[in-house]
């Protein structure tokens, strides 16, 4: 099996968090698709537990707004709408209406934490029981949220992947394929893009272009919500010196993601405003037009496919820094692309990302709102810097990139 898309680095999802929360809004959309599909009608009480990591991190997390909704009917593709109304109805109502009659439930009694709960499977686990009139079970199922966003459970198809024998899963391995086929490296992630995924390459790009308005619209709106970040740019002259635009940006956009909107992950939810950040900086600083930074999102969704290939091999779940320190690759590698980085060039901004930014990543306690903003606007003011002292070194003592994505896995 080759790597995981570009198309995965870079999808729909809710924050904070792709694992816990979007990972159980998709669960609950999931058995609500189940039921609908079964012969159980709404006179059954809907149970819900979370167990093992869901239980742990759950509450930080919303996974347990998440997976009502979902089950509710929300989904991402629904513009304007928010993930915690849906919610909200629902503990208001007392049921869920779905298709078929409207099926009784209570936040308050019938969502459980369950930490000594066990799955047969993972530990990110959520299982769903219905009860009859009397009380008594009648039916059970088990859903499993993937490291990159994916779930696994009853209906649930297994994730597209693409088997070909030949297609490289290291950077080492890309360099040496378009170094003896003499390809440049946009093209050989173009080509690899459709060959996989069977689409033109308008397609494949018309794709590109939208993650890159919805980005860029992500921004924006998080601007608008939070008109702090918009006065403070446009009176404090500080605000529009180097690289601090990206901070602004970054720190809008973070709002949005710990507020539940939908945004594009890069490769997860929780440091995906820096790449936006970093791009859009880039962007007005350089004038470039949508189809150059369409360019760079496009090998910034090469390392995302490394690191999220990463990620299934090591089945690890990681921490929240280290998904900061992922985004921060993914933007480090596309911002060297845009500023005319050769691919040994953009690997070494990508290591020194790697090395930088996770540096710190040791065991640590639960994420807080205070400390993601924080680090998202610092590591989207200092990367730009980061990308400029690249340019400089001449790579003696900086490792390969895969040797740097897999210490990631082991500190």
């Amino acid at each position: 099996m080759g790597l995981p898309s570009v198309f995965e680095a870079f999808q729909l999802a809710v924050g904070p968090s792709t694992v816990f929360t979007t990972g159980a809004l998709l669960i609950g959309q999931a058995f609500r698709e189940s039921i609908l599909s079964s012969p159980f009608r709404s006179n059954h009480r809907i149970l819900i537990e979370l167990i093992g990591n869901f239980s742990k991190l759950g509450r930080e997390n919303k996974s347990d707004q998440a997976v009502i909704a979902g089950l509710g009917g929300y989904r991402l593709e629904e513009p304007g709408m928010k993930m915690q109304s849906f919610y909200l109805k629902i503990k208001e109502n007392g049921y869920f209406q779905v298709p078929g009659g409207l099926w009784p439930f209570n936040p308050e009694s019938d969502l459980i934490f369950n930490d000594t709960g066990k799955s047969r499977m993972f530990e990110n686990c959520i299982r769903f029981h219905l009860l009859s009139e009397a009380g008594q079970p009648a039916y059970q199922a088990e859903y499993f949220s993937l490291s990159n966003g994916l779930i696994k459970g009853n209906g649930v198809q297994d994730p597209v992947s693409f088997s070909v024998d030949d297609f490289p899963k290291s950077f080492l391995e890309i360099k040496d394929m378009i170094t003896t086929g003499k390809i440049a490296l946009l093209e050989f992630v173009i080509s690899g893009e459709c060959s996989k995924h069977r689409i033109s390459r308008d397609h494949f790009h018309r794709r590109m272009h939208t993650t890159w308005k919805l980005m860029k619209a992500n921004i924006d709106r998080g601007l608008t919500a939070k008109r702090v970040f918009l006065n403070t740019i446009n009176i404090n002259p500080t605000a529009s010196s180097e690289h601090t635009r990206a901070s602004f940006y970054a720190l809008a956009l973070t709002e949005e993601i710990l507020n539940n909107s939908t945004v594009i992950t890069a490769p997860t939810c929780t440091g995906s405003a820096i790449l936006p950040a970093v791009f859009r900086h880039i962007q007005e600083k350089f004038l470039f037009p949508d189809e150059k930074m369409v360019e760079g999102l496009i090998i910034s969704g090469l390392f995302g496919s490394l690191i999220l290939h990463q990620l299934n091999e090591s089945k690890r779940l990681v921490n929240w820094l280290t998904e900061v320190a992922f985004s921060a690759i993914m933007a480090a590698a596309g911002a060297s692309y845009l500023l005319g980085g050769s691919p040994d060039d953009i690997e070494k901004a990508a290591t020194m990302a790697a090395i930088l930014y996770g540096g710190s990543n040791q065991k640590t306690s639960k994420m807080d709102s205070d400390s993601l903003l924080l680090l998202n606007s610092m590591v989207a003011q200092t990367l730009p810097s980061l990308i400029d002292f690249s340019k400089i070194q001449s790579g003696y003592g900086i490792p390969e990139f895969d040797h740097a994505l897999r210490d990631l896995f082991t500190r």
